[in-house]
């Protein structure tokens, strides 16, 4: 996903503007100080808003920061302690709306959230004169504006000029261009958008961008070229015939020494540091693509991370290793607050009452997604099973979980999510489903969907009302 850098011109109130992306992250620089967040929104009054932080480019899972509840006219205050203030992007949370903030360590911000529009935020930043931020923004429009007007050029293949022509446009400003952040942007964006549109080969790009270059673990644009650049790249080695070690070392027998010095022999791998960042990388979104054995992609990572020599890319790598370990079986159900179609706050997991749960996260977009939690609610009604039906709407409005109700006759509870569940959940589709045991502990997760056989491990675990 490229991210649109809509950022404040110093000292100076600038609307932070929405796009159609589904969130924004941005760049934080400073020094090890804490962050003050001084706001006015009185389009919400007694509200609760967080600052949320990502604390990497890799496996990028939000970190609550600081939290509080807006006063009855909407003012608020937030402290990001200095422990926390290091993050490599920020965003406001206002409700369950978000808008993306340049912060800075050690530094004061005043917000003004002038309507219910959360993405547009007025912000000042005191003590701080730097341009530089502002140069970013005009640099995204610019971006974005080219990219819309050759949508046709792109579409025919017939876009080296344009691109070259506006690559030299860019640099011919050297000026706006000259801090180290935006001339890497500049560097890297450029090098993405002709790799993608094949004006370049990889072994240019890794000759050219990579050999010999710092890793910036921090640096949004690097970490999207890095990653766009050796997409698919590890996968493709492994699975050749001549590789059969390879595979064995990453998905068989882990072996992280082994599999380490076979990369490195690859001629598209430059050094160490870019092979220990591809084989996280890497292995993270084959992880994501395919069904692997997370237990042992976790002990690849456990042999990985005393050996790197980045401390950046070891608090990474552990930080994957934190995220493959959540949700296994054996484990507690996280935290999780809905809202019925009244609007009313529940929490479906708050009672123990000796039944098993099956979960279903779901899109009331997806007509698939919607047949799922038909199917599992008419199979709970017919069998008259003992058990839980919690269905969780993605992205329903309160008239939606009102025609889902009359219309469907759902058994079980259902409900909008108060905190976006994604990252906490992992959920990856338009529809997954979980069962959870009577102490509401994980028993499949993710559980089969009800089409591909999560009723039948209901039949296995839920008895019926009749031989209960």
């Amino acid at each position: 996903m490229r991210r649109i850098y809509f950022l404040p011109m110093s000292a100076v109130p600038c609307v932070v503007m929405r796009t159609v992306f589904a969130f924004f992250l941005f760049w934080g620089i400073g020094r090890a100080q804490s962050i003050q967040i001084i706001g006015e929104a009185p389009f919400f009054p007694s509200t609760r808003i967080e600052a949320i932080g990502f604390e990497d480019w890799v496996v990028s899972e939000p970190i609550l920061l600081s939290s509080t509840l807006s006063s009855a006219t909407g003012h608020f205050e937030l402290t990001i302690p200095t422990s926390l203030a290091q993050q490599v992007a920020y965003q406001l949370k206002i409700g369950r709306d978000k808008t993306a903030l340049h912060l800075q360590a050690g530094k004061t911000y005043r917000l003004v959230l002038p309507n219910r529009n959360a993405g547009a935020v007025g912000m000042t930043q005191e003590n701080d004169t730097s341009l530089i931020w502002y140069s970013i923004s005009q640099f995204e429009m610019a971006y974005s504006t080219f990219l819309n007007d050759h949508y046709d050029v792109f579409m025919r293949r017939q876009h080296k000029t344009a691109v070259d022509s506006f690559e030299l446009a860019l640099r011919n400003d050297s000026a706006q261009y000259s801090s180290p952040f935006l001339a890497s942007m500049l560097k890297y964006r450029m090098a993405d958008l002709r790799l993608t549109t094949r004006l370049m080969s990889e072994k240019t790009a890794v000759r050219t961008y990579i050999f010999n270059q710092p890793v910036l673990y921090s640096h949004p644009d690097y970490m999207d070229f890095f990653k766009n650049l050796y997409k698919g790249m590890l996968q493709k080695w492994a699975t050749l015939p001549t590789e059969a070690k390879l595979y064995e070392w990453l998905i068989e027998k882990p072996n992280y020494d082994s599999a380490f010095h076979r990369i490195m022999e690859f001629e598209l791998v430059p050094g160490r540091e870019a092979a220990e960042l591809l084989l996280v990388a890497g292995m993270l979104e084959w992880q994501r693509e395919k069904i692997l054995d997370e237990a042992k992609l976790i002990t690849l990572f456990q042999q990985a991370w005393p050996k790197q020599i980045d401390p950046v890319l070891q608090r990474i790598t552990q930080k994957a290793i934190e995220h493959l370990q959540r949700l296994k079986p054996g484990q507690q159900v996280p935290d999780l607050t809905l809202k019925d179609e009244l609007g009313q706050r529940f929490q479906p997991f708050s009672k123990k009452n000796g039944l098993h749960t099956y979960l279903i996260f779901f899109s009331f977009k997806s007509p698939e997604a919607l047949a799922e939690v038909k199917a599992a609610s008419d199979f709970i009604a017919r069998e008259k099973r003992k058990i839980n039906l919690i269905s969780v709407c993605l992205d329903c409005q309160y008239t939606d979980l009102h025609n889902l109700k009359k219309q469907h006759n759902l058994q079980g509870q259902l409900g909008m999510p108060i905190e976006d569940p994604s990252y906490t959940f992992k959920l990856g589709g338009f529809v997954d489903s979980f069962l959870l045991d009577e102490n509401q502990r994980f028993v499949l997760s993710p559980a089969p969907n009800s089409s591909t056989g999560g009723l039948l491990q209901i039949q296995k675990v839920a008895p019926t009302e009749r031989n209960r």
